[in-house]
């Protein structure tokens, strides 16, 4: 969807590079969007699949719970699962030593906004959606409702977000965050409602709109507008309320998350051979690519006989440093420390930020405003000669394709920002830009960049 939005963008701008679309504007067909989508999801279940069965691994596609224990040894008994498909009532018992809880979460409908359950929908349905979405109100102010938003305005839809409280994007690096919005805003035509709480949602299919919304700002006033459809991103809940934990005592939290921590082990929870990895863990980092890292160490750290006690610390996940990015309309790509938590942790006086605001060769021939594409690197103290690099930010077009490889230095545990600077960087690119940073904030000189 991200993609898609971004070929539109590519569109509209072909003429400064001579491109002349004799068609006129482009017209974008959700229909065949969404059905691409659907094959390519299938397809990649289906590659799942066809791994497993060449494997020799059972797949059993049911929903299982658990029962207790049954045989083992008094000091290790076996974990007993039951297992159903509900489509053909088909059933079976597993026991098992380990267990890994790996459910994933899924995206709520909150229950206190009346109309919401039966009419909004979640990011899960929208990419299913048979039809245009059309005019969306987009609740919620998480990295899900942004990109959300930012991909329905790059299709050429009216998208409107709203967020309870003043702060968009809560947990990033705060600067980075105002920009993003700061660029939808400006550029992208999405109307952002700040401090307002949504009262109601309710059916008016005999007008225009189908949906009318009902909401209060922070001062107490109330307004409402219509829409084609009401997103909400306002929360996920790991998926285990069907797995019967308590039976084997496994303890989970309001969000039905899985506690872990057991013996300093994220994944470890209480009780023996259980385990949860993914969007089901307490604490954990929600992406995908974590999941996927974390199940493969511990399925070393269980079943590889090479690996002994003493290094079992080296098939330990390990959270810190995760690069994320968040697909927005201008990407934003990060590692390591926002500026916030450097300032938190070391004080004032032992952060240097080194920052500059660049223009991506995407920019310069027709003539966008560069304003919000940004990059900043976040230093210790310098030690040594050197200056320990905490955190790496990036806003610009493939942003995340740029911090990517810069993640790898920063989980070497010594990177610096004499690394930075002493690379030749590739030109012309983005990532040159990060080689060239030397301006700081403390100096008070503007970071514009304003010749190669």
């Amino acid at each position: 969807m991200h993609l898609a939005a971004g070929v539109g963008d590519t569109l509209r701008h072909a003429g400064a590079y001579g491109w002349q679309l004799d068609g006129g504007a482009p017209r974008h067909d959700w229909e065949a969007l969404s059905g691409a989508v659907k094959q390519h999801v299938k397809s990649l279940n289906f590659g799942h699949r066809s791994q497993l069965m060449q494997r020799n691994i059972d797949y059993c596609n049911m929903l299982a719970k658990f029962e207790g224990y049954e045989g083992g040894t008094p000091d290790r008994p076996l974990l007993a699962l039951s297992a159903t498909n509900p489509k053909t009532g088909r059933s079976r018992r597993v026991l098992a030593a380990n267990a890994v809880v790996a459910v994933g979460g899924r995206p709520s409908l909150p229950a206190d906004v009346p109309g919401a359950a039966q009419l909004g929908i979640t990011s899960d349905d929208l990419f299913w959606l048979p039809r245009s979405p059309g005019r969306t109100l987009v609740v919620g102010g998480g990295y899900v409702a942004l990109e959300c938003a930012g991909f329905l305005a790059g299709l050429g839809l009216q998208a409107e977000v709203m967020v309870r409280t003043d702060v968009c994007l809560r947990g990033f690096d705060r600067q980075m965050a105002n920009l993003v919005v700061d660029f939808m805003r400006q550029h992208c035509g999405v109307k952002f409602h700040l401090g307002c709480k949504p009262m109601a949602v309710t059916d008016q299919s005999g007008s225009a709109s189908g949906l009318r919304v009902d909401w209060r700002n922070a001062d107490g006033e109330t307004n409402s507008a219509a829409f084609d459809s009401v997103l909400f991103a306002t929360g996920r809940r790991a998926v285990t309320a069907d797995l019967n934990l308590d039976a084997i005592g496994v303890a989970v939290d309001s969000a039905g998350r899985v506690v872990g921590g057991e013996d300093g082990q994220l994944e470890k929870t209480s009780v023996p051979g259980v385990f949860a990895i993914g969007d089901a863990l307490q604490n954990g980092v929600e992406l995908t690519p974590v999941a996927i890292r974390a199940g493969k160490l511990l399925a070393r750290q269980l079943f590889d006989k090479t690996v002994s006690a003493e290094s079992a610390t080296a098939t330990t996940m390990d959270y810190s440093n995760v690069a994320t990015t968040v697909f927005t309309p201008l990407e934003y790509a990060c590692v390591g420390l926002s500026e916030e938590a450097a300032l938190t942790k070391l004080g004032p006086n032992a952060v240097e930020v080194y920052h500059a605001v660049y223009t991506p060769y995407e920019f310069v021939l027709p003539h966008l405003d560069q304003t919000q594409c940004y990059i900043k690197a976040i230093c210790g103290p310098s030690s040594s000669g050197r200056q320990p690099l905490l955190g790496l930010h990036v806003t610009g077009p493939n942003a995340g394709e740029i911090v990517q490889g810069f993640a790898a230095l920063l989980r070497t545990g010594t990177a610096a920002y004499e690394d930075l600077a002493g690379t030749v960087g590739i030109h012309p690119t983005s990532a040159e830009e990060i080689t060239k940073l030397w301006i700081t904030k403390k100096s008070g000189l503007s970071p514009m960049i304003t010749g190669c």
